[in-house]
């Protein structure tokens, strides 16, 4: 029988990093060099929560199922959705909710409960994601002090680092997105 299992450096452990957005969810494991070692096909993001958090970590237990459990280090997710970052990359931390964000347990409990055993587990909002990981020194911008990230897909937000550190609750892209849209809205309800 010939194995589909990649080969893996078990000196090498991975962290398995999901990008869940409105419409797909994507799945890859990273090496300790910050390389995509295994990627398995991306699915559909449900609209209903509970069952986005149950394709989450059907899509984990599938890449543990390629690399194995032993080689799994931690995960971690970038989500559409408001969820604070944790203090030690943040300049403003006291800002910070002091409890946990619900996505952030929902989707513990849920991979947990798919693969009898929790893994230590970061979640972060996939703007602040997108810019931590692109001034990372793996990333396309290491070392810039102060970077503007916007992401456009099935929604628009922005990850702002400013001094190393990046700012939670800046809603200076958020802002111009919205006066964009109420100046259209107004443009075309004139047109009524």
């Amino acid at each position: 029988m010939i194995s589909t299992r990649p080969s893996i450096d078990t000196r090498d452990k991975l962290v398995i990093a999901l990008s869940v957005g409105g419409t797909k969810i994507g799945v890859g494991a990273v090496n300790n060099e910050g390389v995509v070692a295994v990627q398995i096909p991306e699915v559909p993001t449900p609209r209903v929560q509970s069952e986005r958090y149950e394709a989450i970590a059907a899509q984990v237990a599938a890449m543990v199922e390629e690399v194995g459990l032993q080689n799994v280090l931690a995960l971690g997710v970038s989500f559409p959705e408001c969820i604070p970052p944790p203090a030690r990359v943040v300049a403003d931390p006291e800002n910070l909710p002091s409890k946990m964000s619900e996505i952030q347990n929902d989707i513990e409990m849920a991979v947990s409960r798919r693969l009898g055993k929790s893994l230590p587990t970061e979640v972060l909002h996939d703007a602040a994601a997108a810019v931590l990981g692109e001034t990372s020194i793996k990333g396309t911008l290491p070392f810039c002090e102060s970077v503007v990230f916007v992401v456009w897909g099935t929604g628009v937000a922005s990850g702002i680092i400013r001094e190393g550190k990046l700012y939670w609750q800046d809603s200076a892209i958020g802002t111009m997105t919205a006066d964009i849209v109420a100046h259209r809205l107004s443009a075309d309800m004139s047109r009524i």
